[in-house]
């Protein structure tokens, strides 16, 4: 029974992987329906779904078969040789990705490319590291090899989607070309980081969480490095900053965000920084997609339900949500999630100036 179910996960993996590969442009055009598949991906499922089909008939009939002569050693051949391409298929699903990257990948456009000696400095700060040399600390400390981070985007996470993730940004070979060895990752204990660095662009905030983490995130779990050195800690920074973003204006100091002020008032500039720096994008978004939390287009003066009422997004509204997160929750979110301390941690003046940005995306 073991055999078997071990036969039924890898033939699910290999079955899948297709999925994966040519979920990209550098291989074929995008499908989410399986009457849009590529003809490879028929062909290996089918393979697979034979496969499997043969060595269910060989576990439940092949003791029919026993007997004296040459027939019984022919179907014990034939079923043997269906075992071997079983291990040769499992073996192919666990080396076709590294295969793919080392001999015949592509890289994509978002693969990440940084090379050692290169630094990221962030506008604004003036905070800098090495993000390649954080690539190699978060290898060392086992940041993802532990089983806490992954940096993959399945297919799966997209329909409700997760941590603002779109189609688009389902993770491919060719992105991890230049990231030897790339960092997948084994379970999730704590958040996927393939585009972290998007998500929250601030070396500031990823500095307070890597020395601190409950002080940016209060019921975080992640152990606390605060025995890294200053370099190693911005390093570090540097490299979950550099996750997700456009290399080319990254190294040119192009944040998310950067280019997004013209238009702006002042007052909404600073909110912008604040945002940056207290790691709101990791929660919410510009654009309308989901994410953590609500998205902030279209959000101020617009209708939002909350504990099964409907209230309008003023003002007011926000500001209490800022201090007082828990004092209104909305029906589509979680409770409990955003940080309780942005009270004590910001200014009325500063919360002013947040509230600006959200009101420059408009709403009703």
């Amino acid at each position: 029974m073991k055999l078997c179910r071990t036969f039924l996960y890898a033939s699910a993996f290999w079955t899948a992987l297709p999925a994966r590969v040519y979920a990209k442009s550098e291989y074929a055009r995008h499908w989410t329906e399986y009457a849009d598949a590529p003809q490879a991906y028929w062909l290996i499922a089918g393979f697979a779904a034979i496969a499997l089909a043969a060595f269910v008939l060989w576990v439940n009939f092949s003791d029919r078969f026993a007997g004296p002569g040459t027939v019984k050693r022919h179907v014990y051949y034939i079923w043997g040789g269906v075992m071997v391409v079983f291990v040769l298929m499992a073996l192919g699903a666990y080396l076709s990705p590294p295969l793919i990257q080392r001999w015949g990948g592509i890289p994509s456009d978002d693969a990440w490319n940084w090379k050692q000696g290169e630094i990221l400095t962030e506008s604004g700060s003036g905070l800098s590291g090495g993000p390649y040399a954080g690539y190699k600390i978060a290898i060392a400390e086992g940041c993802f090899q532990g089983g806490c981070h992954t940096m993959f985007v399945r297919p799966q996470d997209i329909p409700g989607a997760w941590e603002g993730n779109r189609v688009e940004d389902i993770s491919m070979p060719g992105d991890f070309y230049y990231m030897k060895p790339p960092l997948w990752g084994t379970q999730r204990n704590g958040p996927d980081l393939t585009r972290v660095g998007k998500r929250i662009p601030s070396m500031e905030w990823h500095i307070k969480h890597i020395v601190s983490p409950c002080s940016v995130k209060p019921k975080s779990i992640m152990p606390v490095y605060s025995y890294l050195s200053k370099k190693q800690t911005h390093d570090l920074a540097a490299f979950l900053v550099s996750l997700g973003n456009d290399p080319g204006k990254i190294k040119q100091g192009v944040f998310p965000g950067a280019e997004e002020t013209d238009g702006l008032s002042e007052d909404a500039k600073k909110g912008l920084k604040l945002i940056q720096a207290n790691g709101c994008f990791g929660c919410h978004t510009t654009d309308g997609t989901g994410s953590t939390g609500p998205t902030w287009k279209g959000l101020y003066g617009g209708k939002m339900k909350m504990d099964g009422m409907t209230v309008i997004a003023d003002e007011d509204f926000i500001y209490e949500s800022i201090v007082i997160p828990d004092a209104w929750v909305d029906d589509d979110y979680p409770a409990d999630v955003m940080p309780q301390d942005f009270g004590r941690r910001l200014s009325d003046e500063e919360i002013g100036y947040i509230i600006e940005y959200i009101k420059s995306y408009g709403g009703a």
